[in-house]
């Protein structure tokens, strides 16, 4: 049995401005907590450029394409066009997505009471500050709270948890 490898990007840099058709990005690729070397993307549509240290090469990502394929669920492209087995190209795509939603997360929770309701889908948000007076999280969400059913505030919960529901609300990457 194979085992799964984990797999990480750090030091993402990310080129908002020049990503068109894909996310334009750089970073430096682990694999089971061992640098591999970079990944990146010029944000024009092509695939990702990975450049091996310790004398990896194209030849070790297949083989680590043919372990992830082994030991990764398969991925629903979406969009009735079926599903693929998974590969190095497609984790990283989600993990830079997914990098880049933590960060908006962030920026969001620090301003601004996030929350869904069970009668509409969705993240909804209403700033922290009012006619110039900076109000608490909590003190939002109990004045949000008595009108909106099913009022669950994403600033109160774990942030993974709070990732997750953000992620669905924003739809396929």
């Amino acid at each position: 049995m194979t085992d799964k490898p984990r797999i990480e990007l750090k030091a993402i840099q990310f080129s908002e401005f020049a990503s068109r058709e894909t996310h334009c990005f750089t970073a430096s690729l682990f694999v089971d907590g061992r640098r591999w070397g970079t990944v990146s993307n010029d944000g024009c549509g092509g695939a990702d450029n990975f450049h091996g240290v310790d004398g990896r090469t194209y030849a070790h990502i297949n083989i680590l394409n043919e372990r992830i394929a082994a030991t990764y669920p398969k991925v629903d492209l979406g969009e009735g066009l079926g599903t693929v087995s998974a590969s190095l190209e497609l984790i990283c795509a989600d993990l830079v997505t997914t990098f880049l939603l933590s960060k908006d997360l962030k920026r969001a929770l620090s301003k601004n009471l996030l929350f869904t309701r069970s009668d509409k889908a969705g993240v909804f948000q209403i700033p922290l500050t009012q006619k110039g007076r900076p109000y608490s999280h909590e003190a939002v969400a109990r004045a949000v709270q008595a009108d909106k059913p099913g009022f669950v505030s994403l600033n109160a919960l774990p942030f993974e948890e709070a990732l997750a529901i953000y992620r669905t609300a924003a739809g396929p990457a």
